[in-house]
């Protein structure tokens, strides 16, 4: 009724659970690439509201200490929220704009460091430690299973 081992599994049915430790984390490294993906919005989508919004987010204050424009009350910030306003308006880009205030403000007013350079480092290091520690679960794992009880 159930097939061999009482599980509901034909042989056919367990490719996965017989994959080496290696392609089970390549195949679910993959899945999450394509559900991460499949969940990015394109600027085209977005209202301008919600650009302004967005942007407001990724754009520090440059007169208070670690606040974006979003967050900060000052005058500076509620003209740089009007600046966000105004540009969009006119029909220009989410990139441009940054581009704009970068230009005027220097790179410390992007909320996030941008992925070129030195700064690349703050960006692929995360990853490349997450799957480090993930090598070292597996390799735990696979060792753990060969002791004896």
């Amino acid at each position: 009724m159930y097939g061999e081992g009482g599980l509901g599994l034909n042989k056919s049915d367990r490719t996965f659970i017989n994959m080496p430790t290696t392609s089970k984390l390549l195949v679910i490294i993959l899945m999450l690439s394509f559900c991460l993906n499949a969940g990015c919005v394109r600027e085209d989508d977005l209202t301008l509201e919600q650009r302004s919004f967005q942007l407001s987010k990724q754009i520090m204050c440059p007169v208070c200490d670690g606040q974006t424009i979003d967050q900060s009350q000052s005058q500076l910030s509620k003209d740089m929220k009007n600046t966000v306003i105004d540009k969009l308006n006119k029909g220009e880009t989410n990139q441009e704009i940054r581009d704009f205030f970068v230009s005027r403000y220097g790179e410390e007013v992007l909320a996030a460091p941008s992925s070129k350079g030195i700064n690349l480092i703050v960006w692929v290091a995360p990853i490349g430690i997450f799957i480090f520690g993930l090598l070292i679960v597996a390799h735990a794992y696979k060792n753990m299973r060969k002791q004896p009880e």
